[in-house]
């Protein structure tokens, strides 16, 4: 009798262990989850600002060459059409380069917000697994003592029976 209930012990005991395994295997998947995104999130950033380089090179390349173009013609008429040419590409410039910059902020904004979304989740799941690990720590003291209590009774038992 005594054997049995101490196997059940041990058997509740391997189940408490299990479960807290499976909540701090679960907090990590979340952790490399997270990781993952937030490098995803990194990579689509960088690839804007990749793109947003290119158009510059690209503007840039335009103009030189628009002004090597202008400069074979007469030069009186080549003035005119440098400065007009000058100040529409600056201008388109300016605006693509405003358009590039607010796009880039909303989505930093936008992933700064799922970071700190993510980073409060994760915080949030690591203080339930904390209260579960102790909620599972304290149900196996718990178990511990009744178990020390139940071997004592036993033994108090036996030890009735055999000084009978």
């Amino acid at each position: 009798e005594l054997d049995a209930q101490k196997r059940a012990l041990e058997a509740r005991r391997d189940a408490a262990d299990r479960e807290a395994s499976a909540a701090a295997a679960e907090l990590d998947a979340k952790k490399k989850a997270l990781a993952a995104q937030q490098a995803a999130h990194a990579e689509e950033e960088a690839r804007v600002a990749a793109e947003l380089e290119k158009k510059r090179e690209a503007l840039e390349r335009a103009r030189v060459a628009a002004l090597e173009a202008a400069e074979a013609e007469g030069e009186a008429e080549a003035s005119k059409r440098r400065e007009a040419l000058a100040a529409r590409l600056r201008k388109q410039a300016e605006d693509e380069e405003r358009t590039a910059t607010d796009v880039l902020a909303a989505k930093k904004k936008a992933l700064d917000d799922r970071f700190k979304a993510h980073d409060a989740a994760e915080k949030e799941a690591a203080l339930a697994l904390d209260a579960k690990q102790k909620a599972l720590d304290e149900r196996r003291r718990a178990h511990e003592a009744a178990e020390a209590e139940e071997v004592k009774a036993l033994e108090e038992k036996r030890n009735a029976a055999a000084a009978r």
